[in-house]
């Protein structure tokens, strides 16, 4: 009842192989050439002032962490884990404006461009992946204001020996932007939440999957332009004041699917040659073992276990575990010790972490005869389309006709005796 619970226990297992690193960095265009344009303010009178603005920016992400591929009987499942502190979120944004003047004074008139300027934003943090909603944390939020306030100050000789103008700004251009992870995706599928998987098929070998991290962005720049200006023609001077100089605030929203990481899981992959075997006719009293080499054609290591049933009690196997390396051989041990008169049948279960197989059964079979009574013909009741070469030395023969090899794990040889009557 014990050996059964923890077969079952086996079968039911999580299994995983070698875990991939992922990772995300790309750089997210949020601002491109955006143009805003005051107009002229006001649209009459003597005096009129007008800003242009162009915008380029934009936002880098990055982040890394684990991929792990773990399967059971229900299928495979591809997970992700962050790396604490391995992001890094930067924001750079050049601002290019353009400050245009016109007056109209004592029939003196000019309109032209006073001056041209261009500021730069940045400013970044580390952060811990992957943003997720149920994540500390699932947003993160950059300011950067280009140094604060910027004052300028200047006095232009607009018409030589005429006019004059004296002008005056404080600007103070903020910009804001926001990222937050929406999801792993691949295959049609995203896995919103931290404990979230996806599903995904598996092969013989190894397995290569394409997952892509999914973010969203927002941003938003304001702009607080305050200008006084002062106009003198001839020595007769105005100054104008606007009482406010409206600008939409520029504002942008964007989702963004990732370059993928290329991951590749090794998987294990089962190979047994003899899934049936056939001792014969044997002899009460008479022991019999037959080597089952099991195989791993795989690059992950193949672990399982094994059961026997039937065999009315004339057969054992041993070990019950199993364990192969990529590409390397492991064994079991079927043993045949008849102590009654009569066929033989047994099943061995095979229980692996190959995905792919996970439970191969081998069927063991002969019949026991008495030989103090049996007819010397008996032992010509064994099919000839099953009789081959002796297997392992024991007399035993397998349903495909072949010879068996001994295998090197097994420090002893074929075991053949017989009880004295």
């Amino acid at each position: 009842m014990f050996l059964l619970l923890g077969l079952f226990s086996f079968t039911a297992a999580a299994f995983q192989s070698d875990n991939q690193l992922v990772g995300y960095d790309d750089t997210t265009v949020l601002f491109e050439n955006i143009a805003t344009d005051s107009g002229w303010i006001p649209n009459s009178g003597p005096i009129g002032i007008r800003f242009e603005f162009l915008t380029n920016g934009g936002a880098e992400l990055s982040g890394e962490g684990e991929s792990e591929l773990s399967w059971n009987e229900d299928g495979a499942r591809l997970h992700f884990f962050p790396k604490e502190n391995s992001g890094l979120f930067a924001i750079t944004t050049q601002l290019e404006w353009l400050v245009s003047l016109r007056f109209d004074i004592n029939l003196w008139a000019w309109e032209g461009e006073l001056f041209s300027e261009s500021i730069v934003f940045e400013n970044e943090m580390e952060y811990s992946p992957f943003l997720l909603d149920d994540q500390e944390p699932n947003r993160l939020v950059l300011m950067a204001d280009a140094a604060g306030l910027l004052i300028y100050d200047f006095i232009f000789e607009v018409i030589p020996a005429v006019a004059d103008v004296s002008f005056y700004l404080e600007l103070e251009p903020q910009l804001e932007v926001g990222a937050e992870g929406i999801g792993w995706y691949n295959d049609g599928q995203l896995a919103e939440q931290s404990d979230d998987s996806l599903d995904v098929t598996l092969n013989e070998n190894r397995v290569e999957y394409l997952p892509s991290y999914v973010a969203a962005f927002d941003a938003q720049l304001d702009m607080s332009v305050n200008p006084v200006v002062e106009v003198c023609v001839l020595f007769i001077c105005n100054d104008w004041t606007p009482v406010e100089i409206p600008f939409e605030v520029i504002s942008e929203q964007q989702e963004k699917i990732f370059p993928p990481s290329n991951v590749i899981f090794p998987l294990p992959n089962i190979h047994i040659e003899n899934t049936s075997v056939d001792f014969g006719t044997v002899e009460v009293g008479e022991t019999l073992v037959f080597e089952l080499p099991i195989s791993n054609d795989g690059l992950w290591y193949l672990e399982g276990s094994t059961m026997l049933f039937g065999g009315s009690g004339a057969l054992s196997n041993y070990p019950n575990l199993i364990l192969a390396g990529p590409e390397s051989t492991d064994g079991v041990i079927i043993q045949l010790s008849p102590s009654e008169v009569g066929e033989i049948e047994g099943v061995l279960q095979i229980h692996t972490n190959d995905p792919n197989e996970p439970l191969i059964e081998v069927y063991v079979q002969a019949i026991a005869i008495d030989p103090l009574t049996a007819d010397t013909d008996t032992d010509e009741s064994v099919a000839s389309d099953k009789v081959s070469a002796p297997v392992g030395g024991c007399g035993c023969t397998t349903a495909q006709g072949r010879s068996h090899w001994i295998l090197s794990f097994f420090p002893f040889g074929v075991l053949v005796l017989r009880r004295r009557q």
